[in-house]
């Protein structure tokens, strides 16, 4: 909506512009409102600025503030505005009456995202690893962004910075199943830590994947021989798996149907104390009773098949397909 002019503003009297409640500004979406010689000042409606979050009332850069010091005022509106007391006196009143409203946006901003953060606090979650899978092509360490430093080492034959369908994240070509040799550098693996055994707790593994193929490990800690336990995530005949194997038994969920459609799909597996479970983009497909007992081991984790294999005795399950991002939770 563009500003009124300073002849726009010196019009209303003063009592006028003084009797107009806070309220009618706020519902307005508080035009914009031109101080002589000065910036204008413009603010969203309080509904578009709480939606937003705290970025809606955020101060404007060096660059914009700048710019609005040095802006002169046109040919016109030098012309038209003759500001006389009343015209200062109701420009100095609506400023006043803006900055009440920006004021009382930002509570409400604030409000919101403080009321978001405690839902999420709520479950009880927290980020065990998030990586986000975006470094540049030739990238060698997977980032960790939780803050808990839980880097990766990027096996030199997983394609780094590949964009497709919207996203970009890491490409694992296809090898072909139990023929030798080994390719150890077809995997990204993270260091052992017992941050990253599920334990006791509530453990969540959540993967955007895309695949055209029917086959492979997608992410694991551990293997079927490990002492201590191992959890995976598998897509045989493009119907994808999880497994978590404890002292006191091994749970495995399937989905339904198969994701190796060539689109992006989000797989969510969960162990908790009564079960675990599998969700694919957002629905529940799978879920089964029972308590696997503690997980741990010493392995590391690996993503994109087994680090304990030789093709031979033992196949490497080697995934094929893209990967956006990988995030564990527990509680």
């Amino acid at each position: 909506m563009a500003a009124p002019s300073l002849h726009a503003v010196a019009a209303p009297s003063l009592h006028a512009v003084a009797a107009s409640s806070l309220r009618a500004v706020a519902a307005s979406s508080l035009r914009a409102v031109a101080v002589p010689g000065r910036r204008t000042v413009a603010a969203s409606s309080l509904q578009g600025a709480a939606a937003l979050g705290p970025q809606a009332v955020a101060a404007p850069s060096w660059r914009a503030q700048a710019m609005a010091a040095t802006a002169v005022p046109s040919r016109r509106a030098r012309a038209t505005a003759a500001p006389g007391r009343r015209a200062r006196a109701a420009a100095a009143t609506a400023a006043v009456l803006g900055r009440r409203v920006l004021v009382v946006a930002t509570a409400a901003a604030v409000a919101a995202a403080g009321s978001a953060t405690a839902a999420g606090a709520s479950t009880g979650r927290y980020p065990v690893a998030t990586w986000s899978m975006n470094e540049g092509a030739g990238a060698r360490t997977m980032i960790d962004s939780s803050g808990n430093g839980l880097h990766g080492v990027i096996g030199n034959e997983v394609v780094t910075d590949v964009g497709v369908r919207g996203a970009t994240g890491y490409r694992f070509t296809r090898l072909q199943p139990d023929r030798p040799p080994a390719h150890p550098r077809h995997l990204v693996t993270v260091a052992d830590s017992s941050a990253l055994d599920p334990g006791n707790r509530d453990y969540a593994v959540t993967v955007r994947l895309r695949t055209t193929y029917q086959f492979g490990n997608i992410i694991q800690k551990g293997q079927a021989t490990a002492s201590g336990g191992n959890f995976k995530f598998q897509i045989p005949d493009g119907i994808v798996q999880c497994l978590f194997r404890g002292s006191n038994g091994t749970i495995i969920v399937q989905a339904s149907r198969r994701i190796n459609d060539g689109w992006w799909h989000v797989v969510r597996c969960e162990r908790t104390g009564s079960g675990v479970s599998l969700a694919v983009d957002g629905r529940t497909v799978a879920r089964r009773s029972g308590w696997t007992g503690p997980i741990s081991n010493g392995w590391p984790l690996s993503i994109g098949g087994k680090t304990d294999c030789d093709q031979r005795d033992v196949g490497c399950d080697y995934y094929a397909g893209d990967l956006d991002w990988v995030e564990i939770e527990a509680r």
